[in-house]
């Protein structure tokens, strides 16, 4: 994976809203609309809920904000369910 510097990038976050007949992602952009490409498209093992970012464009996978929103989403339904 090619290491980028999220502060030089001036790039928007999509998000993999859902996966349909295994062949299409649907992507969310920040501003919460959505637009459909083919999973081919993409790189390689994305999946819903992934966080890409389009670079010459291609889009890719950051790992490292996928794993924060995640993480953030899992802290909200642990208060949540704990009633904190």
């Amino acid at each position: 994976m090619e290491y980028y510097d999220r502060k030089e990038r001036n790039t928007e976050y999509f998000v993999i809203d859902r996966i349909e007949d295994g062949r299409i992602a649907v992507l969310e952009r920040e501003d919460r609309t959505h637009f459909s490409l083919l999973l081919e498209e993409l790189c390689p093992n994305v999946k819903e809920g992934d966080v890409l970012y389009q670079k010459n464009g291609s889009f890719w996978l950051d790992q490292d904000e996928t794993e924060r929103r995640r993480e953030a989403a899992a802290q909200r339904s642990r208060r949540l369910f704990e009633g904190k």
